[in-house]
């Protein structure tokens, strides 16, 4: 569900994803692990929101 609305907030590029994704932080390195989730975060961090759901997407598939 957590990971649904942050490809939600992604897509529509809103500004609080980064807030979101730090609110659940917890939560997202436990599904991601930490290796992607640093690098979601970095791209958060640096607005390349197009690159987080690549990231994103390649673990969905």
């Amino acid at each position: 569900m957590r990971l649904a609305n942050l490809n939600a907030l992604l897509a529509e590029q809103d500004h609080t994803t980064g807030k979101f994704f730090e609110q659940n932080s917890a939560l997202f390195e436990a599904t991601l692990g930490s290796e992607l989730f640093i690098l979601v975060r970095r791209d958060i961090k640096h607005y390349d929101f197009d690159q987080a759901i690549k990231r994103l997407t390649a673990i969905t598939k």
